[in-house]
């Protein structure tokens, strides 16, 4: 778990080094869930992993990361001094706290459920959520 190119800045990371655009900044480890946590961050179906810089990465509309798996990859140059940052509204699934920002509830992916009887429907949770 030593990254000695991140810092942890009042709950946001930060990155010390020059990342060039579609490289990996670092892969996430911890222990793995089945739900999710107010800490973890979704990493694959029903999967999410509490990893200790992953869990301080900020959310953005304009990010600079997106999670793939365990890797945290750059979708810009970042440069040092940069906070690193995701769109929780496309990666996290069933969020567990959700939050607003900016106007905006932020609350991860809306999961869809499929019943295949007669035909096939689909129903979205956040229709019987309200």
């Amino acid at each position: 778990m030593h990254r000695p190119f991140l810092l942890k800045k009042e709950k946001k990371v930060q990155c010390t080094v020059h990342v060039p655009k579609n490289m990996v900044v670092f892969a996430m480890e911890g222990k793995i869930f089945s739900e999710p946590s107010e800490f973890t961050v979704h990493i694959g179906n029903n999967v999410h992993i509490l990893d200790y810089f992953g869990s301080y990465l900020s959310h953005s509309f304009s990010p600079n990361c997106i999670i793939d798996g365990f890797n945290v990859i750059a979708i810009k140059d970042i440069i040092p001094g940069d906070i690193l940052t995701y769109d929780f509204n496309k990666t996290e699934v069933n969020m567990a706290k959700p939050f607003i920002y900016q106007g905006v509830l932020i609350r991860g992916l809306i999961k869809t459920v499929t019943c295949k009887k007669a035909y096939e429907t689909t129903y979205n949770y956040s229709d019987y959520r309200k």
